[in-house]
């Protein structure tokens, strides 16, 4: 339960005569509220709509990035910020959990209120700040590394305040610059409550192209299939990869890139495929695969590139292309959209891609996200998808291709590749 306390008076320039409330002790926080707040579906902007979080990832994630040295060098934080003595009033509480957060005026800039604020708003936000704090990883790779404290999240958020301050003069400007960019149809609102989460706790994975695409150098045989075929080159098989991704799992797309790598390199055989929609017996050298997979494939061969948009921008993401974007449907439940379809005559529901005004939208504010927040988009992208995945099924460091893809070629291309005993575990 709370404590209201109207005679609490916060320090000078901590967000006006605002009451706070708070919690008796930690452990009464900790068995009266874990339970009853779902920590993966809980959203500020759901259940306080005059709040808009488009800025709040932004300021996280620079605050984030200098907090290691920040908080520990007091004479860079005098000569950078001789204004912002609070920040310094953290120091000693940063390591404890304290519910007495009192929140900064530059905190409400940052969920988009500019005005008075009223006690219900901020409390909202003060818990949503101990909410929130409870799910972001001080190691996103360590299981047992633990979480930050509410005072570390005000923290950070200060000084990602001040870098947006220093570099584009007015906070209200680069809100609305945000927002618009953010903005679709109401059925498809686009939620912000998570991203900051999901940004840090996938910060591991932020060069994820970049490291994905010199892993495929390094572990593919390109140069010996070359010889052999002077078609099979890196191009070609990111576009076969992209191809299989659909629907599929990390380890399944490399199994599945690998082995329709091969077919496309030096198969013959030809097997018949139905296709239902057309009504006709198409002949195709891949068996085994998903309809839309043999449809892109067929595509690629034809023309050398693929059909779908998602796949497309995945396509040019690994090839280098900075501002790609990638949405599917990890990034849709990332901004809370998760749009299902029914099987016909089933219960069974099935998750749905990014219609065009929603991947839009998504695709427009991490670009300006990137830009803000100096990141390429594509590593935005890749970083959230990430933090999503690690939150929806707990597992940490299991997104790269390199395990999956010397396994399967060293099983596939077996001694032409790597010689006589030369195991798996060398490979990696």
């Amino acid at each position: 339960m709370f404590l209201e306390t109207p005679d609490l008076k916060p320090k000078a320039g901590m967000g006006g005569n605002h009451t706070l409330s708070l919690y008796t002790n930690v452990e009464e926080f900790e068995t009266k509220n874990y339970k009853k707040w779902n920590f993966e579906s809980y959203s500020l902007e759901m259940v306080c709509p005059e709040v808009h979080l488009v800025l709040f990832p932004i300021a996280l994630y620079q605050g984030r990035n200098q907090y290691d040295w920040f908080f520990k060098d007091e004479y860079h934080v005098k000569k950078l910020f001789p204004k912002q003595k609070r920040i310094l009033e953290y120091r000693d509480k940063l390591q404890k959990f304290s519910p007495e957060i009192p929140i900064p005026k530059e905190i409400f800039e940052l969920c988009g209120l500019f005005g008075k604020v009223s006690e219900e708003i901020e409390q909202k936000i003060h818990d949503f700040i101990i909410y929130e704090s409870r799910c972001l990883y001080r190691d996103p790779l360590k299981p047992k590394g633990g979480t930050f404290t509410p005072a570390e999240i005000v923290a950070m958020l200060l000084f990602g305040y001040n870098e947006l301050l220093n570099k584009y003069l007015s906070i209200r400007n680069l809100f609305e610059i945000l927002k618009n960019n953010g903005e679709t149809v109401e059925k498809n609102k686009l939620y912000f409550s998570k991203i900051g989460r999901y940004l840090l706790n996938g910060r591991p994975d932020q060069h994820w192209y970049r490291d994905n695409l010199e892993d495929l150098h390094d572990l593919m045989p390109f140069q010996k299939l070359m010889e052999v075929n002077p078609k099979a080159t890196v191009n070609a098989f990111v576009n076969i990869l992209a191809a299989t991704s659909m629907n599929s799992e990390i380890r399944t797309n490399v199994l599945l890139a690998v082995r329709v790598f091969r077919v496309w390199c030096d198969g013959e055989k030809k097997y018949e495929f139905h296709d239902k929609k057309r009504n006709e017996i198409i002949p195709t050298r891949y068996n085994r695969l998903m309809p839309m997979m043999i449809q892109q494939l067929e595509i690629f061969e034809a023309t050398g590139d693929l059909g779908g948009r998602k796949i497309r921008n995945f396509k040019n993401a690994m090839l280098g292309d900075f501002a790609a974007i990638v949405c599917d449907i990890w990034i849709m439940r990332a901004f809370n959209i998760d749009m299902q379809y029914r099987f016909k005559d089933t219960d069974r529901k099935k998750s749905r891609g990014a219609p065009p005004m929603v991947y839009d939208s998504i695709e427009r504010y991490l670009q300006a996200f990137g830009k803000f927040a100096e990141l390429e988009p594509r590593e935005a992208c890749a970083m959230i998808w990430a933090g999503v995945r690690q939150g929806a099924n707990g597992r940490r460091g299991y997104t790269r291709y390199r395990p999956y893809l010397a396994a399967h070629v060293h099983r596939i291309y077996g001694k032409d590749l790597f010689g006589d005993g030369v195991k798996i575990k060398q490979v990696l």
